[in-house]
């Protein structure tokens, strides 16, 4: 009777699937990222564990920022070894219906739990994982391989509530993988904590980021941190270098606690004159060490690929081989510093994703840095949507630095989405001049006036349900996608 559930689970969600791709043919907006996993949960609310059960090793990637760019970034580097099968969520359903969903897609229905001929030695789950469902992740899925932490920011403060909390759930999440290896960003106080009585740990850091290195990096004073405590005995951290928000070098007075030693760190950033992109050093164990280039641009993304390469070598791969080229040709997520140009008339719009204060921040310090390759964008649209998947209170704009901004002044600024009017208002506070200010909530007329503008360059940062509504924007406009000209709609969000 169990067997028959699960046969019926699985297939309720692949009948699922193949409706959800057939209405995406009529550019409907079901991408079927999540629905098909629902539907097998209900069937059998327990399909996790099988699923599970028909990969030979599962890593997690979970966290505030970065989550789905180092996600796509493994499952690149993974896919350069023609042995291993890659299952993954890279379209960024990272709830447990998407997780299921990505799992469902390469479960054959006759539920053979592992050797199914496919030509590969050996499955290898990469999930995108939601760091709010962590814990109900681990009641279901069973024994996991790696755990990458990211970052840890305040984000949806109406769902998540502030970071301490968050961080509870998580670690009460990861007491449930005992033998998983962890890697974390030893620069962020909070993540680094979760090593705490844990015997597989390894970190991961960037080191001199905050000066001189070319790529933008912390705002100072005006920049939000998100953790000021320690995390063992709550007395103010000292910080003797801040990369971006609460990311760094510190040290606890009270109790010593302090930033880890790094077994993969990142140095001497710069960006490259080639294209938008990041040039850097990683220093691994051994004393070894690799230069990496990749037109992914900011200190965020450095993060991310650091993250990317360390689980990378933990599971096996050999970094001095072909992976720094697969790096350098690495296409980024929809949505995540995305470039488009418009050959014909010689424009070019950067599309990224923005959602809690550091990571507009950050994107706000890349977009406007300038220099070759990078011109900063004669206009600027930014648009903050309040739905469910957004986050209700929108408040957190009030944290966020927008001194680079203030002083941009050849940059208009157009504010855009349900929110467009706090939006601006936020922005005159912030010492941003009204002249340049345009309140304009119609998403397709935001991407109408970059086009128009002066400059061949503009760029637009949108919350998530913003995000694939723009992307279509732009293709409809005769944009042309420099990452990918085939790629397919983004799932509309609700």
């Amino acid at each position: 009777m169990r067997r028959l559930r699960t046969w019926l689970a699985v297939l309720t969600g692949k009948v699922t699937l193949a409706l959800c791709l057939l209405l995406s043919r009529f550019r409907t907006g079901w991408g079927g990222t999540s629905l098909p996993g629902l539907a097998a949960r209900k069937v059998d609310p327990s399909i996790l564990g099988h699923l599970r059960s028909c990969c030979q090793q599962v890593v997690l990637i979970t966290g505030t920022n970065g989550k789905t760019t180092t996600t796509a970034l493994l499952a690149g580097l993974l896919r350069a070894d023609r042995e291993v099968e890659v299952v993954t969520n890279g379209e960024g359903a990272n709830m447990l219906a998407g997780i299921t969903t990505a799992l469902l897609k390469t479960q054959p229905l006759l539920l053979a739990r592992r050797g199914r001929q496919t030509g590969y030695c050996r499955r290898v789950a990469v999930l995108e994982v939601d760091e709010g469902s962590l814990e109900a992740l681990s009641n279901e899925i069973g024994p996991v391989d790696v755990v990458l932490v990211t970052n840890l920011f305040r984000d949806q403060l109406d769902r998540y509530t502030e970071v301490a909390v968050l961080a509870n759930h998580m670690a009460r999440g990861l007491k449930a993988w005992p033998d998983a290896q962890l890697v974390l960003n030893a620069d962020d106080p909070v993540v680094a904590s979760f090593a705490v009585g844990r015997s597989r740990v390894v970190y991961y850091g960037v080191a001199g980021a905050a000066g001189g290195s070319g790529v933008a990096a912390s705002g100072g004073e005006q920049e939000a941190n998100d953790t000021v405590l320690c995390p063992h005995c709550q007395r103010p951290l000292s910080f003797t270098q801040r990369n971006y928000s609460h990311l760094g070098y510190y040290r606890c007075p009270g109790c010593g606690f302090a930033r880890p030693p790094v077994q993969y760190e990142a140095e001497r950033l710069k960006p490259t004159t080639a294209e938008a992109g990041t040039s850097f050093r990683l220093r691994l164990p051994g004393e070894r060490e690799i230069t990496l280039q990749a037109h992914l641009p900011g200190l965020y993304n450095v993060y991310n690929m650091t993250a990317a390469l360390a689980t990378a070598a933990e599971l096996g791969l050999p970094l001095e081989g072909a992976l720094p080229k697969r790096l350098a040709r690495f296409a980024v997520p929809p949505g995540r510093a995305e470039r488009f140009h418009w050959p014909a008339v010689g424009k070019e719009a950067t599309l990224i994703l923005v959602k809690n204060p550091a990571g507009l921040s950050q994107a706000l310090r890349t977009v406007l840095a300038g220099g070759k390759g990078n011109t900063p964008p004669a206009t600027l649209v930014l648009a903050i949507n309040d739905l469910a998947a957004d986050g209700r209170d929108v408040s957190w704009l009030w944290d966020v630095d927008f001194s680079a901004l203030a002083v941009a002044g050849n940059t208009s600024v157009v504010c855009s989405g349900r929110r467009a009017g706090d939006l601006a208002v936020c922005l005159k506070y912030h010492g941003v001049a009204p002249e340049r200010l345009r309140v304009l909530p119609d998403l397709e007329e935001s991407v109408r006036v970059g086009l128009k503008g002066t400059g061949r360059h503009f760029a637009v940062l949108c919350t998530y349900t913003n995000l694939a509504a723009y992307r279509r924007i732009l293709l409809r406009q005769g944009g042309i996608s420099c990452e990918t000209a085939n790629r397919p709609p983004l799932p509309r969000a609700s």
